[in-house]
């Protein structure tokens, strides 16, 4: 997922990111400047995982809120994550430590929360 943050409409944007062999970033987050700040699976295990339940199935991962912070992101109004099936707008009073991005052991990130509209 590739992500992108956009201060006025679009805050950030996630979409997937090949991954090659080496330590290479698992989506990337696009600044408003068009800067992109990769981000790998090791900087998403490092962050405080947070244990959610969506439809009686268990979720862990970083809370969205904490990897747009990571990325320097402080001041935004909405966020925009992309993906294979979509995408979904959050505001950034939407994002709540239960809206996460679930990292799979196959490599994958699925945004999950038991409240997504």
């Amino acid at each position: 997922m590739i992500a992108a943050a956009v201060l006025a409409a679009v805050a950030l944007v996630m979409t997937a990111c090949a991954a090659p062999a080496e330590q290479s970033a698992v989506f990337q987050i696009k600044l408003v400047d068009g800067a992109l700040k990769p981000v790998t699976a090791d900087a998403l295990k490092a962050l405080p995982q947070v244990e959610i339940t969506v439809d009686g199935k268990p979720q862990q991962g970083p809370a969205v809120i904490d990897v747009i912070k990571q990325a320097g992101v402080t001041d935004f109004a909405q966020v925009t994550i992309k993906g294979d099936t979509g995408e979904v707008v959050l505001t950034k009073a939407e994002l709540t430590s239960e809206v996460i991005l679930d990292y799979a052991h196959n490599g994958s990130v699925k945004l999950a929360s038991p409240k997504l509209p």
